[in-house]
């Protein structure tokens, strides 16, 4: 059934050091449009409300790389629980430390492991990006390679000697990190398909280096692809304007890199069922990692200052949302 939209433009109020707010959008060249980015179908608005990208064969929904491995794999790359040869020595021979065992613990599986130390949390490679983890898999990771080495006897068998050694891995210098070497470069997008350039547009496989950590809801499509339903609702909330159109096109692109040279705090609002929800979901949903929501309240002047967690939540976004009534505010 297809979709139906009253007939209402959306009004947009920008207020940025250089965007106009009269006459046609201008073209800019660190803004790019947004037409790539949305232009598989079936990740703009659809009959059934769904973005597309790659789809479980099972339960039809989007695949996202996860931090869980399957049986007790508990972190990605980890293909066994098995010490390698070259650790495989008479245990009499061993130094059962915890400073032997966290060496060796990196020694393993260090390529797979990040310690952020600003949030004191480990990171595990998906095989598409670095994801936090949740569930304290990796000191499960830690316990078992303890077991590994101490064989049938009890050294190294306490939860304080287990920690030891996780606590004394997240010190190797091959894991260590801050919170500022995540997403460092402002025009690297990381999507399920690979790493998009959006200054050249080119695309390129995960590479755990450039240390993503965020990912779009889908990959990119054909430079091409038709997008019937996206044009048909553009055309629609905006009453065939093609201004209009490419500003939000354009303005969609933008947000799509880190960069903030523009500055540009966007308004969007007109009487209901004019598609002012709808475009802000289909952007959402695209963005996936990018896209935060935050109350209006976090950017608004007021007497007692805002909790940094508000602030601190909204790391990293690139895209942000903060619904507002405007039925209450006070008008003059």
């Amino acid at each position: 059934m297809p979709i139906t939209i009253k007939k209402k433009p959306i009004d947009v109020v920008a207020k940025a050091a250089d965007v106009p707010t009269e006459g046609p959008p201008q073209a800019s060249a660190t803004a790019p449009l947004a037409t790539d980015a949305l232009s598989n179908d079936e990740t703009a608005v659809n009959d059934n409300g769904k973005h597309g990208g790659p789809l479980d064969s099972e339960t039809g929904e989007p695949l996202r790389p996860s931090f869980e491995g399957d049986g007790e794999r508990a972190l990605p790359g980890v293909v066994d629980r098995e010490p390698p040869d070259s650790e495989r020595r008479s245990r009499d021979d061993l130094e059962l430390t915890e400073d032997f065992v966290a060496r060796a613990f990196i020694d393993r599986f260090g390529e797979k492991l990040r310690y952020d130390h600003d949030i004191a949390r480990w990171f595990g490679w998906t095989g598409a990006c670095w994801m936090k983890d949740e569930t304290k898999a990796t000191f499960d990771l830690a316990r078992s390679s303890c077991r590994d080495f101490r064989g049938g006897h009890r050294a190294m068998s306490s939860k304080r000697a287990i920690e030891g050694v996780e606590i004394m891995a997240s010190r190797d210098r091959r894991v260590a990190m801050k919170t500022s070497d995540w997403d460092s470069d402002p025009w690297i997008l990381g999507t399920p398909g690979g790493y998009v350039s959006l200054k050249t547009g080119e695309v390129s496989e995960a590479d755990p280096s450039m240390n993503v950590s965020q990912l779009t809801s889908v990959s990119p499509a054909e430079k091409g692809t038709p997008t019937p339903h996206f044009s048909k609702f553009l055309d629609e909330v905006t009453q065939s304007d093609p201004a209009l159109q490419r500003f939000l096109r354009q303005y969609l692109g933008y947000c799509l890199t880190g960069d903030t040279q523009e500055q540009v705090l966007l308004f969007i609002f007109g009487p209901g069922g004019n598609g002012k929800s709808v475009l802000q979901n289909v952007a959402n949903d695209i963005m996936g990692d990018y896209a935060k929501t935050a109350a209006m309240e976090t950017f608004s002047a007021t007497r007692q200052q805002r909790h940094l967690t508000e602030i601190a939540m909204l790391r990293g976004a690139r895209l942000e949302r903060s619904p507002i009534n405007l039925y209450h505010i006070r008008r003059p």
